[in-house]
């Protein structure tokens, strides 16, 4: 209806502390509230999880510290949400899995957990491992037109299975800093790249990757 365009176009006020499931559903929307003067909200989780008319996300406020599963299932959206106020955003969980169309998506250094984040997202090019990482299972797989990775695996990272499987155009040299606690399992199962190693564990082979 006019009256639910209408809301999608208003900018939500800055006492508004959490946005959980807010939009989800709603299969009608094609465009985000201007949330860029929420200072004060925190969660997404689930805001505009299942929105299959979005195209594009909007501009996150620099206090967002949860955006587990945002975006999840939104197979129009082009657009991934302007992380470049984000200074907290710690969590990304399937943020945007099975957007099928996403072209374009940032992560900011202080994401930790980013499992499934982009998990099919089959018009991905090109992607950043934030510094913080420390769970990043699944993060990319299937995301068959991946050809570009900026960053590396930072030791904090104990979670890398299936990151990149069957990310088959990949290119270029990716570092790897392993500890004790970092599980590689079908990290690059399928996939094509050229990767370095730094402190990789003895027991870890090109078989487990």
């Amino acid at each position: 209806s006019s009256a639910a365009s209408d809301v999608y176009k208003r900018q939500i006020p800055d006492t508004v502390r959490s946005m959980v499931e807010t939009f989800k559903n709603a299969t009608a929307m094609t465009s985000m509230p201007d949330m860029s003067g929420a200072v004060r909200l925190e969660d997404i989780t689930s805001c505009a999880e299942g929105c299959i008319a979005l195209e594009k996300a909007m501009e996150l406020p620099g206090n967002i510290k949860q955006a587990k599963k945002a975006f999840y299932g939104d197979t129009a959206l082009i657009d991934g949400a302007d992380t470049t106020a984000c200074m907290q955003l710690e969590n990304m969980d399937s943020m945007y899995y099975g957007c099928v169309a996403l072209a374009s998506v940032q992560i900011p250094d202080s994401a930790k957990e980013l499992s499934n984040i982009c998990n099919g997202c089959v018009n991905l090019k090109e992607v950043h491992i934030p510094s913080a990482a420390q769970k990043m299972n699944s993060s990319f797989f299937g995301c068959t037109a991946l050809e570009s990775i900026t960053g590396e695996i930072p030791s904090s990272c104990t979670d890398s299975g299936n990151l990149f499987s069957g990310c088959k155009f990949l290119s270029g040299t990716l570092t790897v800093s392993c500890t004790s606690r970092t599980t590689l399992s079908s990290s690059f199962s399928d996939a094509a790249t050229a990767v370095s190693y730094t402190h990789l564990r003895a027991h870890e082979t090109a078989a487990n990757l």
